[in-house]
């Protein structure tokens, strides 16, 4: 991965699918317009840290090494709407857990979000 990777700001998909790294930039989060970010089949990949904050789709089907993703607290601030983790082998009911607590929180602020705005169009 170009070390450069942090300065691509507009790039809002990005596909690295089939890659071998086992984890990804830490730069990656720089990529504040990333809306879609495609890791099918990095087999090697073993953790998901810190990520992009308008992430919206987020695919990593058969990342069979893939054992860690972060934690609720960690990635809040996003829209991710949409996980793919089929076939990752490897993610345990701790992941599991991160990731059905994450899309709980983010249906509640989307609810709330709704409610405010139809609250105001009122």
């Amino acid at each position: 991965m170009p070390k450069s990777l942090g300065c691509l700001t507009s790039l809002e998909a990005l596909d690295l699918s089939g890659n071998n790294f086992v984890i990804l930039p830490k730069n990656i989060s720089e990529l504040y317009e990333l809306q879609h970010l495609g890791l099918r089949y990095c087999r090697r990949l073993r953790s998901l840290q810190k990520l992009p904050p308008q992430l919206a789709k987020l695919d990593a089907h058969r990342c069979t090494s893939l054992s860690t993703v972060p934690s609720s607290s960690t990635i809040v601030d996003g829209n991710i709407f949409e996980f793919i983790f089929t076939n990752c082998l490897k993610l345990y009911e701790t992941a599991c857990n991160n990731i059905m607590a994450y899309a709980l929180l983010k249906i509640q602020l989307y609810a709330i979000r709704l409610y405010s705005e139809v609250s105001l169009s009122l």
